[in-house]
């Protein structure tokens, strides 16, 4: 019992402190989450210890989490999706061509070396947005169109802008149908290039959701199959550094920057 209260006076009060904060990535628990692994199978047991059919439980907790862990430990033998969309930009878009990409993602291409040739994000003309500038005025969202209007490509390394501020339409509402006028076409960019990695055992994989939570159309290329264990939206932090989906659009019709703003604004 001691030793219980002594865990609790510290597991507690970190909880109330970190359910206080606006921000809350699952990082944050890192310093109790071996301490709750414990409680938890000291619970387990004492409760199968009164009760015998309870270590069926426990066998099934321990073999879900060893089944996901190898899942997870097999996701690393496929290259990460930021190299493989990197390798696919230096050998299917031409130097000097003008990619679209914000500022608050990953800055893609990365360096690296092609057919024995050092390649570099200065082969490209970039054209930068800052979708979070505030405020979210019809002038950055002009702006951010006569970027768009004038690249070939844009390029996506993580769902960071389109899976954050179309949850957001009272702080964000211009940005937020600017990225739905993208995803369903209006804007006349096409995904040519989605690249992916997940946790995966034996064919099955453990997928997760990051358009259908934010209302927005599941692009061809990111379909999921019926050999997926779709567990819908995963926070970010958990995904983006390890697993992130990314993505490579083509300006297909070369809409001006006056008929993108009217697809945007169209009720």
């Amino acid at each position: 019992i001691r030793g219980l209260t002594i865990l609790l006076a510290w597991i507690i009060p970190f909880l109330l402190f970190t359910a206080s904060l606006q921000v809350k990535y699952p990082r944050y628990m890192l310093p109790i989450t071996p301490l709750l692994i414990l409680l938890g199978a000291w619970a387990m047991v004492t409760v199968a210890r009164r009760w015998r059919v309870m270590w069926s439980l426990i066998a099934i907790t321990l073999i879900s989490m060893l089944i996901y862990a190898l899942a997870f430990i097999n996701m690393y033998t496929e290259p990460h999706p930021w190299v493989t969309l990197s390798e696919w930009m230096y050998r299917n878009i031409p130097k000097g061509t003008a990619i679209f990409s914000d500022k608050w993602d990953e800055d893609l291409p990365i360096a690296m070396r092609v057919d024995n040739e050092a390649r570099s994000e200065n082969d490209f003309a970039k054209q930068i947005v800052d979708s979070y500038e505030r405020p979210d005025s019809q002038a950055k969202l002009e702006s951010s169109l006569r970027k768009l209007a004038a690249s070939d490509y844009l390029v996506m390394p993580s769902n960071r802008m389109y899976g954050v501020l179309p949850r957001l339409p009272t702080r964000f509402p211009l940005m937020s149908k600017y990225y739905r006028a993208l995803f369903d076409g209006r804007l006349g960019f096409e995904v040519v290039m989605i690249t992916n990695r997940y946790p995966n055992l034996l064919g099955w994989r453990i997928v997760n959701d990051t358009f259908t939570s934010v209302n927005l159309p599941v692009p061809a290329l990111a379909a999921f199959t019926a050999r997926d264990l779709n567990f819908s939206f995963a926070d970010e932090s958990f995904t983006l550094y390890d697993h992130p989906l990314a993505m490579g659009l083509r300006n297909v019709k070369r809409l001006s920057a006056e008929e993108m703003l009217k697809a945007v604004l169209a009720p």
